[in-house]
Protein backbone atom coordinates (compact mmCIF):
# COMPACT_ATOMS: atom_id res chain seq x y z
CA UNK A 1 0.00 0.00 0.00
CA UNK A 2 2.77 2.46 0.98
CA UNK A 3 5.25 2.81 -1.88
CA UNK A 4 7.43 5.63 -0.47
CA UNK A 5 7.41 5.92 3.35
CA UNK A 6 9.60 9.04 3.22
CA UNK A 7 6.58 11.24 2.43
CA UNK A 8 5.08 10.32 5.83
CA UNK A 9 8.10 11.39 7.90
CA UNK A 10 8.04 14.57 9.98
CA UNK A 11 11.33 15.81 8.53
CA UNK A 12 10.38 15.29 4.86
CA UNK A 13 10.30 18.54 2.83
CA UNK A 14 8.14 18.39 -0.32
CA UNK A 15 9.19 19.81 -3.69
CA UNK A 16 6.34 22.32 -3.39
CA UNK A 17 4.89 23.77 -0.17
CA UNK A 18 1.11 24.01 -0.31
CA UNK A 19 -1.01 26.95 0.95
CA UNK A 20 1.87 29.01 2.30
CA UNK A 21 2.64 31.25 -0.70
CA UNK A 22 2.37 34.55 1.18
CA UNK A 23 4.51 33.34 4.07
CA UNK A 24 7.14 31.86 1.74
CA UNK A 25 7.27 35.11 -0.24
CA UNK A 26 7.85 37.11 2.95
CA UNK A 27 10.71 34.83 3.92
CA UNK A 28 12.24 35.03 0.44
CA UNK A 29 12.07 38.83 0.54
CA UNK A 30 13.91 38.92 3.87
CA UNK A 31 16.71 36.73 2.46
CA UNK A 32 17.01 38.61 -0.86
CA UNK A 33 19.80 41.02 0.26
CA UNK A 34 22.11 38.01 0.73
CA UNK A 35 22.33 37.72 -3.06
CA UNK A 36 24.03 41.14 -3.22
CA UNK A 37 26.20 40.78 -0.11
CA UNK A 38 23.96 43.22 1.77
CA UNK A 39 22.90 42.63 5.36
CA UNK A 40 19.93 40.26 5.29
CA UNK A 41 16.77 40.69 7.31
CA UNK A 42 16.05 38.34 10.20
CA UNK A 43 12.74 36.48 10.37
CA UNK A 44 10.56 35.05 13.14
CA UNK A 45 8.22 32.25 12.03
CA UNK A 46 5.60 31.49 14.67
CA UNK A 47 2.28 29.71 15.03
CA UNK A 48 0.67 26.59 16.54
CA UNK A 49 2.22 23.14 16.09
CA UNK A 50 1.68 21.52 12.71
CA UNK A 51 1.29 24.74 10.71
CA UNK A 52 4.33 24.21 8.48
CA UNK A 53 6.85 26.54 10.14
CA UNK A 54 9.84 24.20 9.93
CA UNK A 55 8.86 22.92 6.50
CA UNK A 56 8.56 26.44 5.06
CA UNK A 57 11.86 27.57 6.58
CA UNK A 58 13.79 24.61 5.19
CA UNK A 59 12.03 24.77 1.81
CA UNK A 60 12.70 28.48 1.19
CA UNK A 61 16.29 28.42 2.42
CA UNK A 62 17.03 25.38 0.27
CA UNK A 63 15.31 26.97 -2.74
CA UNK A 64 17.23 30.24 -2.25
CA UNK A 65 20.57 28.44 -2.12
CA UNK A 66 19.68 26.37 -5.20
CA UNK A 67 18.17 29.10 -7.41
CA UNK A 68 19.55 32.45 -6.19
CA UNK A 69 22.92 32.05 -4.48
CA UNK A 70 24.60 29.02 -2.99
CA UNK A 71 25.56 30.25 0.49
CA UNK A 72 26.31 28.42 3.72
CA UNK A 73 23.16 27.42 5.56
CA UNK A 74 22.42 25.23 8.54
CA UNK A 75 19.35 23.91 10.33
CA UNK A 76 19.68 23.73 14.13
CA UNK A 77 17.08 22.00 16.30
CA UNK A 78 17.35 23.72 19.68
CA UNK A 79 15.93 20.70 21.48
CA UNK A 80 19.16 18.92 20.51
CA UNK A 81 21.59 21.86 20.53
CA UNK A 82 20.29 24.03 23.36
CA UNK A 83 23.43 25.77 24.65
CA UNK A 84 25.48 28.64 23.29
CA UNK A 85 28.48 26.38 22.72
CA UNK A 86 26.47 23.64 21.00
CA UNK A 87 24.85 26.03 18.51
CA UNK A 88 28.11 27.79 17.65
CA UNK A 89 29.96 24.50 17.36
CA UNK A 90 27.39 23.14 14.89
CA UNK A 91 27.51 26.30 12.77
CA UNK A 92 31.32 26.24 12.61
CA UNK A 93 31.46 22.53 11.84
CA UNK A 94 29.12 23.11 8.90
CA UNK A 95 31.68 25.45 7.28
CA UNK A 96 34.73 23.42 8.24
CA UNK A 97 35.87 25.68 11.08
CA UNK A 98 34.99 23.63 14.16
CA UNK A 99 37.14 20.50 13.98
CA UNK A 100 39.47 21.57 16.80
CA UNK A 101 36.80 22.98 19.10
CA UNK A 102 36.54 21.13 22.42
CA UNK A 103 33.94 21.95 25.05
CA UNK A 104 36.37 21.82 27.94
CA UNK A 105 39.17 23.81 26.36
CA UNK A 106 37.53 26.31 24.00
CA UNK A 107 35.56 29.31 25.25
CA UNK A 108 32.33 30.19 23.44
CA UNK A 109 33.73 33.66 22.72
CA UNK A 110 36.46 31.98 20.67
CA UNK A 111 33.81 30.27 18.56
CA UNK A 112 32.03 33.58 18.02
CA UNK A 113 35.31 35.10 16.81
CA UNK A 114 35.85 32.21 14.39
CA UNK A 115 32.35 32.65 13.01
CA UNK A 116 32.97 36.38 12.57
CA UNK A 117 36.24 35.65 10.76
CA UNK A 118 34.44 33.28 8.39
CA UNK A 119 32.74 36.38 7.01
CA UNK A 120 30.74 34.78 4.19
CA UNK A 121 26.91 34.96 4.05
CA UNK A 122 25.36 32.36 6.33
CA UNK A 123 21.66 31.53 6.72
CA UNK A 124 20.86 29.94 10.09
CA UNK A 125 17.52 28.29 10.95
CA UNK A 126 17.03 27.98 14.72
CA UNK A 127 14.04 25.67 15.15
CA UNK A 128 12.25 25.51 18.53
CA UNK A 129 14.25 28.59 19.50
CA UNK A 130 12.07 29.05 22.59
CA UNK A 131 13.72 26.04 24.28
CA UNK A 132 17.26 27.45 24.09
CA UNK A 133 18.87 27.17 27.52
CA UNK A 134 21.32 29.98 26.74
CA UNK A 135 19.86 32.82 24.69
CA UNK A 136 23.15 34.73 24.62
CA UNK A 137 23.85 32.93 21.36
CA UNK A 138 21.02 34.91 19.76
CA UNK A 139 22.82 38.14 20.61
CA UNK A 140 26.07 36.66 19.26
CA UNK A 141 24.49 35.81 15.94
CA UNK A 142 22.48 39.01 15.65
CA UNK A 143 25.71 40.99 15.94
CA UNK A 144 27.25 39.24 12.92
CA UNK A 145 26.29 41.21 9.77
CA UNK A 146 26.77 38.24 7.44
CA UNK A 147 24.39 35.94 9.37
CA UNK A 148 20.69 35.77 8.51
CA UNK A 149 18.56 34.35 11.31
CA UNK A 150 15.35 32.40 10.74
CA UNK A 151 13.82 31.84 14.18
CA UNK A 152 11.04 29.28 14.60
CA UNK A 153 8.78 28.93 17.66
CA UNK A 154 5.16 28.42 18.61
CA UNK A 155 4.64 31.75 20.39
CA UNK A 156 6.56 34.87 19.47
CA UNK A 157 5.42 37.24 22.22
CA UNK A 158 5.82 34.85 25.15
CA UNK A 159 9.33 33.99 23.94
CA UNK A 160 10.40 37.60 23.50
CA UNK A 161 8.91 38.64 26.84
CA UNK A 162 11.34 36.41 28.74
CA UNK A 163 14.46 37.76 27.04
CA UNK A 164 16.92 40.35 28.28
CA UNK A 165 15.58 43.81 27.25
CA UNK A 166 18.69 44.45 25.15
CA UNK A 167 18.15 41.29 23.11
CA UNK A 168 14.39 41.69 23.09
CA UNK A 169 14.59 45.12 21.44
CA UNK A 170 16.84 43.76 18.70
CA UNK A 171 14.76 40.70 17.91
CA UNK A 172 11.60 42.79 17.70
CA UNK A 173 13.06 44.16 14.46
CA UNK A 174 12.73 40.69 12.88
CA UNK A 175 10.07 40.29 10.21
CA UNK A 176 7.22 38.51 12.01
CA UNK A 177 5.47 35.80 9.98
CA UNK A 178 2.54 34.08 11.64
CA UNK A 179 1.49 30.65 10.41
CA UNK A 180 -2.23 30.06 10.97
CA UNK A 181 -3.72 26.57 11.36
CA UNK A 182 -4.64 24.93 8.08
CA UNK A 183 -8.27 24.70 7.01
CA UNK A 184 -9.82 21.29 6.44
CA UNK A 185 -9.66 21.75 2.66
CA UNK A 186 -5.99 22.74 2.85
CA UNK A 187 -5.17 19.64 4.91
CA UNK A 188 -7.03 17.47 2.40
CA UNK A 189 -4.87 18.95 -0.39
CA UNK A 190 -1.66 18.33 1.59
CA UNK A 191 -2.68 14.73 2.32
CA UNK A 192 -3.71 14.19 -1.31
CA UNK A 193 -0.19 15.13 -2.43
CA UNK A 194 1.37 12.70 0.05
CA UNK A 195 -0.95 9.89 -1.03
CA UNK A 196 -0.20 10.55 -4.71
CA UNK A 197 3.56 10.43 -4.12
CA UNK A 198 3.76 7.60 -1.59
CA UNK A 199 0.77 5.22 -1.97
CA UNK A 200 -0.65 2.73 -4.42
CA UNK A 201 -3.44 4.26 -6.57
CA UNK A 202 -6.82 4.03 -4.84
CA UNK A 203 -5.36 3.08 -1.45
CA UNK A 204 -6.86 6.07 0.38
CA UNK A 205 -10.14 7.58 -0.77
CA UNK A 206 -11.18 11.23 -0.64
CA UNK A 207 -13.70 10.50 2.10
CA UNK A 208 -11.00 9.08 4.38
CA UNK A 209 -8.67 12.01 3.68
CA UNK A 210 -11.41 14.44 4.72
CA UNK A 211 -12.12 12.36 7.80
CA UNK A 212 -8.42 12.59 8.74
CA UNK A 213 -8.32 16.34 8.04
CA UNK A 214 -11.38 16.93 10.23
CA UNK A 215 -9.82 15.00 13.10
CA UNK A 216 -6.50 16.86 12.84
CA UNK A 217 -8.14 20.27 13.40
CA UNK A 218 -5.62 22.34 11.45
CA UNK A 219 -2.49 20.38 12.46
CA UNK A 220 -0.71 18.97 9.38
CA UNK A 221 1.77 16.97 11.44
CA UNK A 222 -1.06 15.18 13.25
CA UNK A 223 -2.93 14.62 9.99
CA UNK A 224 0.11 12.96 8.40
CA UNK A 225 0.60 10.83 11.52
CA UNK A 226 -3.02 9.67 11.35
CA UNK A 227 -2.59 8.82 7.66
CA UNK A 228 0.53 6.80 8.43
CA UNK A 229 -1.09 4.92 11.34
CA UNK A 230 -4.26 4.14 9.37
CA UNK A 231 -2.26 2.90 6.36
CA UNK A 232 -0.13 0.72 8.62
CA UNK A 233 -3.26 -0.85 10.13
CA UNK A 234 -4.64 -1.50 6.66
CA UNK A 235 -1.38 -3.12 5.55
CA UNK A 236 -1.29 -5.35 8.61
CA UNK A 237 -4.87 -6.40 7.91
CA UNK A 238 -4.00 -7.23 4.28
CA UNK A 239 -6.51 -4.65 3.00
CA UNK A 240 -6.15 -2.80 -0.29
CA UNK A 241 -7.84 0.38 0.95
CA UNK A 242 -7.90 2.34 4.21
CA UNK A 243 -11.31 2.03 5.89
CA UNK A 244 -13.27 4.50 8.05
CA UNK A 245 -12.78 2.26 11.08
CA UNK A 246 -9.00 2.28 10.58
CA UNK A 247 -8.96 6.09 10.39
CA UNK A 248 -11.04 6.36 13.57
CA UNK A 249 -8.75 3.97 15.40
CA UNK A 250 -5.64 5.76 14.11
CA UNK A 251 -6.59 9.17 15.56
CA UNK A 252 -5.89 8.41 19.27
CA UNK A 253 -2.85 6.33 18.28
CA UNK A 254 -1.41 9.23 16.27
CA UNK A 255 -2.15 11.72 19.05
CA UNK A 256 -0.37 9.42 21.50
CA UNK A 257 2.62 9.24 19.15
CA UNK A 258 2.79 13.06 18.89
CA UNK A 259 2.53 13.34 22.65
CA UNK A 260 5.24 10.70 23.18
CA UNK A 261 7.65 12.51 20.85
CA UNK A 262 6.97 15.83 22.58
CA UNK A 263 7.43 14.37 26.06
CA UNK A 264 10.71 12.76 25.04
CA UNK A 265 12.09 16.26 24.36
CA UNK A 266 11.02 17.80 27.69
CA UNK A 267 13.37 18.52 30.54
CA UNK A 268 12.91 16.75 33.86
CA UNK A 269 11.02 19.68 35.35
CA UNK A 270 8.78 20.11 32.33
CA UNK A 271 7.84 16.44 32.66
CA UNK A 272 7.00 16.99 36.33
CA UNK A 273 4.67 19.80 35.31
CA UNK A 274 3.07 17.63 32.65
CA UNK A 275 2.43 14.88 35.18
CA UNK A 276 0.87 17.37 37.60
CA UNK A 277 -1.57 18.71 35.04
CA UNK A 278 -1.77 15.22 33.43
CA UNK A 279 -3.69 16.15 30.28
CA UNK A 280 -3.73 19.62 28.75
CA UNK A 281 -6.35 19.39 26.04
CA UNK A 282 -9.93 20.43 25.43
CA UNK A 283 -11.14 16.85 25.80
CA UNK A 284 -10.09 16.42 29.43
CA UNK A 285 -9.04 19.57 31.29
CA UNK A 286 -11.99 21.79 30.37
CA UNK A 287 -14.77 19.20 30.65
CA UNK A 288 -13.36 18.19 34.04
CA UNK A 289 -13.46 21.85 35.08
CA UNK A 290 -17.14 21.89 34.11
CA UNK A 291 -17.83 18.82 36.22
CA UNK A 292 -15.69 19.65 39.25
CA UNK A 293 -16.80 23.29 39.54
CA UNK A 294 -20.44 22.87 38.45
CA UNK A 295 -19.95 25.31 35.54
CA UNK A 296 -23.04 25.51 33.34
CA UNK A 297 -25.12 28.40 31.94
CA UNK A 298 -27.79 28.26 34.64
CA UNK A 299 -25.31 28.22 37.59
CA UNK A 300 -22.78 30.91 36.60
CA UNK A 301 -23.63 34.32 38.07
CA UNK A 302 -26.64 33.04 39.98
CA UNK A 303 -28.71 35.50 42.06
CA UNK A 304 -28.94 33.18 45.06
CA UNK A 305 -25.21 33.57 45.83
CA UNK A 306 -24.64 37.12 44.59
CA UNK A 307 -22.35 37.86 47.54
CA UNK A 308 -19.84 35.14 46.53
CA UNK A 309 -16.90 35.30 44.11
CA UNK A 310 -16.34 31.68 43.12
CA UNK A 311 -14.63 32.13 39.74
CA UNK A 312 -10.98 33.26 40.15
CA UNK A 313 -10.26 36.63 38.62
CA UNK A 314 -13.83 37.17 37.39
CA UNK A 315 -15.85 37.26 40.59
CA UNK A 316 -18.80 35.27 39.27
CA UNK A 317 -20.81 33.25 41.78
CA UNK A 318 -21.65 29.63 40.95
CA UNK A 319 -24.81 28.09 42.34
CA UNK A 320 -24.56 25.03 44.60
CA UNK A 321 -27.48 23.34 42.88
CA UNK A 322 -26.23 20.59 40.53
CA UNK A 323 -26.13 21.89 36.96
CA UNK A 324 -27.14 20.41 33.64
CA UNK A 325 -23.75 20.29 31.87
CA UNK A 326 -21.85 18.57 34.72
CA UNK A 327 -24.65 15.99 34.95
CA UNK A 328 -24.42 15.30 31.20
CA UNK A 329 -20.61 15.22 30.99
CA UNK A 330 -19.89 13.11 34.08
CA UNK A 331 -20.81 9.71 32.56
CA UNK A 332 -19.07 10.63 29.29
CA UNK A 333 -15.84 11.50 31.10
CA UNK A 334 -16.02 8.29 33.12
CA UNK A 335 -16.74 6.16 30.06
CA UNK A 336 -13.88 7.70 28.10
CA UNK A 337 -11.47 7.19 30.98
CA UNK A 338 -12.54 3.55 31.08
CA UNK A 339 -12.03 3.06 27.34
CA UNK A 340 -8.60 4.67 27.47
CA UNK A 341 -7.60 2.54 30.47
CA UNK A 342 -8.60 -0.63 28.61
CA UNK A 343 -6.69 0.47 25.51
CA UNK A 344 -3.60 1.15 27.63
CA UNK A 345 -3.85 -2.35 29.14
CA UNK A 346 -4.36 -4.19 25.85
CA UNK A 347 -0.86 -5.77 25.80
CA UNK A 348 -1.85 -7.60 29.01
CA UNK A 349 -5.15 -8.88 27.63
CA UNK A 350 -6.02 -11.57 25.14
CA UNK A 351 -6.20 -9.56 21.92
CA UNK A 352 -8.68 -12.02 20.46
CA UNK A 353 -11.24 -11.10 23.10
CA UNK A 354 -10.92 -7.33 22.75
CA UNK A 355 -12.36 -5.11 20.03
CA UNK A 356 -9.47 -2.64 19.94
CA UNK A 357 -10.85 -0.65 17.02
CA UNK A 358 -14.23 -0.44 18.71
CA UNK A 359 -12.74 0.85 21.96
CA UNK A 360 -10.67 3.46 20.13
CA UNK A 361 -13.69 4.57 18.09
CA UNK A 362 -15.84 4.97 21.20
CA UNK A 363 -13.09 6.94 22.96
CA UNK A 364 -12.65 9.22 19.95
CA UNK A 365 -16.40 9.79 19.57
CA UNK A 366 -16.72 10.85 23.20
CA UNK A 367 -13.69 13.10 22.85
CA UNK A 368 -15.31 15.16 20.11
CA UNK A 369 -18.55 15.44 22.05
CA UNK A 370 -16.54 16.82 24.98
CA UNK A 371 -14.67 19.24 22.71
CA UNK A 372 -17.98 20.51 21.33
CA UNK A 373 -19.54 20.97 24.76
CA UNK A 374 -16.77 23.33 25.83
CA UNK A 375 -16.52 25.23 22.54
CA UNK A 376 -20.29 25.64 22.28
CA UNK A 377 -20.33 27.77 25.43
CA UNK A 378 -18.37 30.46 23.59
CA UNK A 379 -20.50 30.29 20.44
CA UNK A 380 -22.28 33.60 19.92
CA UNK A 381 -25.57 32.05 18.71
CA UNK A 382 -25.67 29.16 21.17
CA UNK A 383 -29.18 28.22 22.33
CA UNK A 384 -27.82 26.83 25.60
CA UNK A 385 -24.59 28.65 26.22
CA UNK A 386 -23.27 31.86 27.75
CA UNK A 387 -20.00 33.72 27.27
CA UNK A 388 -19.73 34.04 31.07
CA UNK A 389 -19.77 30.25 31.27
CA UNK A 390 -16.98 30.01 28.69
CA UNK A 391 -14.96 32.63 30.59
CA UNK A 392 -15.43 30.79 33.89
CA UNK A 393 -14.17 27.50 32.41
CA UNK A 394 -11.04 29.23 31.11
CA UNK A 395 -10.49 31.00 34.45
CA UNK A 396 -10.58 27.74 36.41
CA UNK A 397 -8.27 26.08 33.85
CA UNK A 398 -5.82 28.96 34.21
CA UNK A 399 -5.90 28.55 37.98
CA UNK A 400 -5.03 24.87 37.56
CA UNK A 401 -1.98 25.82 35.51
CA UNK A 402 -0.89 28.42 38.05
CA UNK A 403 -1.23 25.86 40.86
CA UNK A 404 0.86 23.41 38.82
CA UNK A 405 3.49 26.09 38.24
CA UNK A 406 3.69 26.82 41.97
CA UNK A 407 3.97 23.10 42.74
CA UNK A 408 6.78 22.75 40.21
CA UNK A 409 8.67 25.69 41.69
CA UNK A 410 8.32 24.23 45.18
CA UNK A 411 9.86 21.05 43.76
CA UNK A 412 12.88 23.06 42.63
CA UNK A 413 12.09 23.45 38.94
CA UNK A 414 11.50 26.43 36.68
CA UNK A 415 8.33 28.05 35.44
CA UNK A 416 8.77 26.73 31.90
CA UNK A 417 5.78 24.85 30.51
CA UNK A 418 5.50 22.32 27.66
CA UNK A 419 3.55 24.75 25.49
CA UNK A 420 2.98 22.52 22.49
CA UNK A 421 1.98 19.28 24.20
CA UNK A 422 -1.13 17.63 22.84
CA UNK A 423 -3.06 14.82 24.39
CA UNK A 424 -5.69 12.32 23.34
Amino acid sequence: MITDPRVLRDEWVPAEVRHRNAECNQLSTALAPVADDDRPGNVFLHGPPGTGKTCCAQYIVSQFCREVRDVAHEYVNCWTDSTRFAVLERLLANVGRGVDAHRQATAADVLVRRLREYGEPYVVILDEVDVLRDTDVLYDLYQLPHVALVLVANREESFLADLDPRLQSRLRTCASIRMAPYTTDQLVAILTDRVRMGFEPGAVGDEQLRRIADAAAGDARLAINVLRMAARQAQEAGAERVTPAQVTAAVPEAEHDVRRKTLSKLSRYQRVLYEIVHELDFASLYPNVIREHNVTPETVGCDCHADREDVPGLGYAICDEPGFLPDVLAPLLDDRAGFKARLADLPDEDAGDVDEEGLAARSAAIKWVLVSCFGYQGYRNAKFGRIECHEAINAFARETLLDAKAELERAGGTSSTPSSTRSG
